[in-house]
């Protein structure tokens, strides 16, 4: 009900500014643990003192690992660091995932692997509404991989064909609430969304996760405070360097 609603609100705010602390912070030479312990600060000072689940910080190959949870290794430069995090309040988690340029710019493969993954997020929000069901969002978001060329590391295919994770999750109680990938979507349901490519050859990964409430026309975004669009994020961190 609206009271678990604003519960889930108030915990993406807090993970949508800790998304941007850790954009402006961001090196190439810190260690992850460095940014690890800046979410988990700005979530205290958002007013949400638990973890939804353990942060996941992966810089360049790490990113390539689907739970990598050690977040303990230098970042290197040049390369993409995936942060999946998730603040609680009360028990009610969100669970929002952004992928930062290491050295502040997406460049040559990475800009074009990185709108693949956002218009193939973007072609399954296309659909979300009362009605829709994961398998309709989820043959939206394969096809932009496939008319792209794009499939050898997607989420949805791999080279050795199996699938490496699927394309999003009810959210609620626990970050994977339970329902069926069959069922309809229905108003006051909150799920995710998170297409992803793994490049082990260019090691790095690259997922975009965002967390929607679906209302009776459609969504509402829980992480649009949370910059997605490669320049925005640029911006971000260019404006950063003054601390």
């Amino acid at each position: 009900g609206p009271a678990e609603i604003r519960l889930m609100r108030k915990a993406a705010d807090a993970t949508n500014q800790a998304h941007i602390a850790a954009m402006k912070r961001l090196k190439a030479g810190m260690n992850e643990r460095e940014i690890h312990e800046l979410i988990v600060a700005t979530f205290k000072k958002e007013g949400c003192p638990e973890l939804g689940f353990p942060p996941i910080v992966a810089a360049g190959r790490n990113g390539t690992v689907l739970h990598y949870m050690k977040n303990a290794q230098p970042i290197p430069a040049d390369t993409l660091m995936v942060v999946d995090i998730g603040a609680a309040l009360e028990n009610y988690v969100t669970d929002i995932t952004r992928t930062l340029p290491t050295s502040g710019k997406y460049t040559g493969g990475m800009r074009k692997a990185y709108q693949t993954v956002l218009d193939a997020q973007r072609a399954a929000e296309a659909l979300l509404k009362p009605g829709a069901t994961f398998a309709d969002l989820e043959r939206a978001s394969r096809k932009v991989f496939e008319d792209r060329g794009m499939t050898e590391w997607s989420y949805a295919h791999s080279k050795e064909g199996s699938v490496r994770h699927g394309l999003g999750h009810y959210d609620g109680m626990a970050v994977h609430d339970s329902g069926t990938y069959r069922e309809r979507f229905e108003p006051g349901m909150v799920i995710t969304i998170e297409p992803g490519w793994y490049d082990k050859d260019s090691a790095y990964g690259i997922r975009i996760e965002d967390t929607y409430l679906v209302t009776a026309d459609g969504f509402e975004r829980f992480s649009a405070g949370a910059p997605r669009e490669m320049d925005e994020i640029e911006a971000l961190m260019a404006a950063k360097r003054d601390f």
